[in-house]
């Protein structure tokens, strides 16, 4: 085979783990939310402030950001990118991964700040990122083979191929018109202007120097119950991001995962893969 790839379950146990961490403990990571569930609604009965702060510091907002950093950064490298990124495209991988890598490290620093124009520039980062995708899929066409090993499904490549061309076109279409706005919005409102007037209820409460931000990154300092309005905004969209790239990740390890997916660019019966 000229192209193959192969998901395999050890980085696909490690995306359901962080996801299934975040959808435990929920919170709203900049704001400092926390979804008021056990054990953190035990905090005040622990037996040493000690062990309470260890409780607290495991389940903040920057624990949280840090372990979604790791389960996006292994789904993107492990799952889509290996996916999409073949033939002579292949240069793009390296490029790929230093992209989802800066636009973890930027995210991670915008939580420990709280500084919105952060967000802008690490979605700014996905933004380009999944064009290079995007562009990429798209510009390789499949043709059916008529025969076949039983190990060698280019049907399931297909659609492999067509479900990270969708993903990748629903990203782009959702960074560019939600989510770079959005935050460029709070930025301005919340760390420029805010920040700017010592009248402001804002003045002081964003843009944290780096260090005190690590401190209270690490405690939540509102808990919310489940049924508050606060978290009618982000629901739906935490809830779909929490079960879907899980999905994702085992269904591309299922396809995957006993026989590596391959894939030909010159085929005995005539079937080729062109890159226009």
């Amino acid at each position: 085979p000229d192209d193959a790839w192969h998901c395999p379950w050890g980085p696909c146990v490690l995306v359901c783990a962080c996801y299934l961490y975040r959808s435990l403990w929920q919170h709203c990571t900049v704001e400092r939310l926390c979804m008021d569930v056990w054990p953190r609604r035990r905090l005040d009965e622990a037996s040493s402030p000690h062990s309470a702060f260890l409780v607290e510091a495991a389940l903040s907002p920057l624990m949280g950001r840090l372990v979604a950093s790791v389960g996006e950064y292994v789904f993107v490298t492990e799952c889509m990118i290996p996916n999409a990124i073949w033939g002579r495209d292949a240069w793009l991988k390296p490029l790929l991964v230093l992209l989802v890598a800066s636009a973890e490290v930027v995210s991670d620093v915008g939580v420990i700040k709280r500084h919105y124009g952060f967000f802008a520039v690490e979605n700014s980062i996905w933004l380009a990122m999944f064009s290079l995708f995007f562009a990429s899929t798209l510009r390789c066409k499949w043709v059916a083979y008529s025969r076949t090993d039983p190990y060698e499904r280019p049907s399931i490549l297909v659609s492999c191929r067509m479900l990270a061309l969708a993903l990748a076109a629903v990203l782009v279409t959702y960074n560019a018109v939600e989510d770079v706005p959005m935050y460029w919005r709070l930025y301005r409102e919340k760390v420029v202007t805010g920040q700017a007037d010592p009248a402001s209820p804002l003045f002081g409460e964003y843009d944290l120097p780096f260090l005190f931000g690590i401190r209270h990154g690490l405690r939540c300092q509102k808990m919310l119950s489940l049924d508050d309005d606060e978290w009618r905004p982000v629901m739906l969209w935490m809830s779909l991001n929490y079960v879907s790239l899980p999905l994702w990740m085992c269904c591309v390890c299922a396809i995957t995962g006993r026989h590596a997916v391959v894939g030909f660019n010159q085929h005995g019966d005539g079937g080729k893969r062109v890159c226009d």
